[in-house]
């Protein structure tokens, strides 16, 4: 059996949200979309440094257009960094005993990186970006086991702030996901997604996901008992961990200290009660914080957030 993995999110680009005319979140806030993204060197290296004291093996770098693409300079952010800046510090990460590991989120919800290609969804020159792109970034960070597909939270509710709604219904969401998961498989790399499609769709995510598709359901709240959680609406996802193992899916669980700090911990034991060793790969932490020295407390609380988890339930490992 492999070494589970213990996977750090963070962001290169935080391009995934809102686009050019969102409006700001609250009074005396600036606008949430800048052309640039908005991580820093400092904030960067500060936690990368860190991880490997607080027991983590790999790092999820959500890359978006956060690098200068070749295939694609269209798409790439002002400050992008380049391919040999982003080599540098991946080799950084593997020095210091990281696997770091790719994310694109292809979701039409999360999309504002891909620029154009958001309105173009389903079309020749879609499905061609999304091949040269998977392709570019695998090769990048020399073929890595899994590559992070996002396809979460296609839905208008989290499209109401955007200026164009746009959610791909059953038969042509399935069409896109298996291709981006070929996408994948034809450079080597295992295809990674989050499983909240299985929330709202059960029986068509049954039915027709892969086994071979890596799956992350997160769940950033509390629970209350063996049964249920804290709140009705979030119901469904806690629900998915057991949901996902009776169904024979590998599985990587995401909790975050995003919205309660106690949800690390009680994730990490339930998971471990309700998934095989078999198929529980590892665990993986989301802060959901820009990767930047006003938010680095944050950063490392969630880090060491899982560390204490880890501590409890998987000790020595």
């Amino acid at each position: 059996m492999k070494e589970k993995l213990w996977i750090y999110y963070m962001y290169l680009s935080d391009h995934m949200w809102e686009d050019e005319s969102s409006p700001p979140f609250g009074l005396y806030l600036p606008k949430p979309y800048k052309e640039e993204i908005s991580t820093q060197m400092e904030a960067w290296d500060e936690i990368i440094n860190f991880l490997p004291s607080q027991g983590f093996n790999a790092v999820l770098v959500d890359v978006g257009d956060g690098i200068q693409y070749e295939t694609h300079p269209e798409i790439s952010a002002p400050n992008a960094w380049s391919k040999d800046l982003m080599k540098k510090k991946l080799d950084e990460m593997r020095a210091l005993g990281l696997t770091p590991l790719p994310k694109l989120n292809f979701s039409a919800g999360h999309d504002t990186w891909t620029k154009q290609y958001r309105r173009r969804i389903s079309t020749p020159e879609y499905y061609q970006f999304c091949e040269d792109v998977i392709g570019e970034v695998s090769e990048l960070f020399g073929t890595p086991e899994l590559f992070h597909l996002g396809m979460d939270e296609e839905d208008p509710n989290n499209q109401k702030y955007l200026e164009c709604m746009l959610v791909r219904n059953e038969e042509l969401w399935w069409h896109d996901v298996n291709f981006l998961f070929k996408c994948c498989e034809k450079n080597g790399t295992r295809p990674w997604v989050w499983s909240d499609y299985y929330w709202a769709h059960p029986d068509q995510f049954t039915k027709r996901m892969s086994k071979s598709v890596m799956q992350s359901n997160w769940f950033y709240f509390l629970m209350t008992d063996e049964e249920k959680c804290d709140s009705s609406y979030w119901l469904p996802s806690f629900k998915t961990f057991r949901a996902l193992e009776e169904l024979g899916y590998d599985q990587i669980p995401t909790p975050s200290t995003w919205a309660n700090g106690n949800c690390t911990r009680q994730t990490v034991a339930h998971c471990q009660k309700v998934i095989a060793p078999e198929h529980l790969r590892g665990f993986m932490t989301a802060a959901w914080y820009k990767t930047t020295m006003d938010d680095i407390y944050f950063l490392k609380h969630d880090a060491h957030r899982l560390k204490m988890a880890k501590d409890i339930y998987y000790p020595g490992e």
